[in-house]
Order: C-alpha cells, then sequence, then structure tokens
C-alpha cells in the first residue's frame, strides 16, 4: 500500500512538474512572437488610438486590433501546446498585458542633437520634406529597388519611383505632424496610373484619416509608416513576380 501511495504521488509530481516546463515553453514561445512583432505593434498602436473633438481617446479600435492578434498569433501557439482551459485564459490575459506594455513604448528615434541639419540618411521629424522622400527613397534602394525621389514638387502625386525586375511603385511620401488625408490616396493613384505602375504607396511618419483608409480600401492603395516601407515594397515584388 505504501509503494502505491509513493507511485502516485510521484506521477502526479512529474505530472505537475511537466505540466509546468510546457506552460513556461508555451509563454517562452508567445513572448518571443510578441517581440518579433514589435514594432508593428507599435505603428498599429499610434494608428487604432484616436481622439474625439474634445481630447477623449477612444481605445476600441485598438482593443480589437489586440483581440486580432491574440487570435491569430498567440492562441494557435496556445492551443497546440495547453489543453486545459484555465492555463489558456491565463496566457491569453497575460499576452495582453504584455502587447499593451511593449506596443505603448515609443518607435525607436534617431538621436536628435540640439543643432539640427537635415540629413535624408536620418529620419527625424523635424527633417525637410523633400530629403524625407530621399529617405525613403533610401530605404527602398537599401532592399534592393532601383528608386528616386522625382523632385521637390513630385511628379503627379509620386514622390518616390521604385523598379525591380520589372515591378514599378509609385510612392507618396508624407512628413506630418497631423493626420494624413485621402487627397494623398487619390493623387498617389492618379500617378500609379500615370506612371503605369503596379502599387501605390502612401508612407508617413504619422497617421492615417478614416477616409484616407476608405479610398485606400477601393483603390487598392497602400497606407503605412515609413517602418514598413521595405517590407510592404517586398510583399508587392513577391505578389506580382511570382503569382
Amino acid at each position: 500500500m505504501i509503494i502505491v501511495t509513493v507511485l502516485v504521488m510521484a506521477f502526479i509530481f512529474f505530472r505537475h512538474k511537466i505540466k509546468k516546463n510546457e506552460y513556461k515553453a508555451t509563454w517562452d514561445l508567445i513572448r518571443t512572437e510578441i517581440y518579433t512583432q514589435k514594432k508593428n505593434l507599435q505603428i498599429a498602436r499610434t494608428q487604432k488610438l484616436t481622439a474625439d473633438a474634445y481630447g477623449t481617446v477612444d481605445v476600441t479600435k485598438w482593443a480589437k486590433e489586440i483581440n486580432y492578434f491574440i487570435n491569430t498569433r498567440i492562441s494557435p501557439i496556445i492551443s497546440s501546446r495547453i489543453q486545459d482551459e484555465k492555463r489558456r485564459d491565463k496566457l491569453r490575459a497575460a499576452a495582453g498585458l504584455l502587447i499593451e506594455q511593449i506596443a505603448s513604448e515609443p518607435l525607436q528615434a534617431d538621436t536628435i542633437t540640439t543643432a539640427y541639419r537635415s540629413d535624408p540618411t536620418v529620419f527625424d521629424p523635424r527633417m525637410d520634406p523633400f530629403d524625407y522622400e530621399q529617405y525613403c527613397a533610401l530605404i527602398l534602394r537599401n532592399a534592393g529597388w532601383d528608386a528616386q525621389a522625382t523632385k521637390q514638387s513630385g511628379d503627379q502625386g509620386a514622390d518616390v519611383i521604385a523598379q525591380k525586375e520589372g515591378v514599378k511603385i509609385v510612392v507618396q511620401c508624407k512628413l506630418y505632424s497631423g493626420t494624413v488625408g485621402n487627397a494623398a490616396v487619390q493623387q498617389v493613384y492618379t500617378a500609379k496610373t500615370h506612371r503605369g505602375a503596379q502599387a501605390a504607396i502612401v508612407v508617413t511618419n504619422s497617421t492615417f484619416s478614416a477616409s484616407a483608409r476608405e479610398a485606400a480600401a477601393t483603390t487598392g492603395v497602400y497606407l503605412i509608416h515609413h517602418a514598413q516601407l521595405a517590407d510592404t515594397a517586398d510583399e508587392i515584388f513577391r505578389h506580382f513576380k511570382f503569382s
């Protein structure tokens, strides 16, 4: 009887230890996924949090974005490893807290000096708008595109034209402190047609208005933060080159 009791206790102990190790390993995978997506989450939070005319911040869209991220990126990790529903809920809740924590951190900015001088190779919100266009073109060149800023006045709505192995994109660059409206979408869409490009992008350091997003949904124009420019361009290239 004593031997049976000892064996049962040992079984319970090792089962608990295995579950504890599985829980920790699963949390490590969740943390890795969240930190891998840190930049995208920071950008999403900036774009989804909006304030009304009275200064009240509306968190509804950001809350939906967190739930979407958890459902599509985190829940599959949890479901494949954890069977206990209470532990699953605990991990989802912890993931939500970590997402909010790292997304609230400011996007990494280049060092700002006291005596500022605009430099197209280094982003700074105070930079000259044309240098910002050159900065965006440089991002694309570093990603393997033949990209050039057109001129200070733009070219039929295109500030940057980039080509790579027969795929052409046009980019309008908006260095803003406010919200980018739908006029930018209409202009770059016209530039896409004028230049015979496969895709059009509006890139900014700021956010986009609801009307701009509606116009983009209709025209297929990409609306992105400049931190997403290289990845978006590569996504467009793969779509048109290999589809």
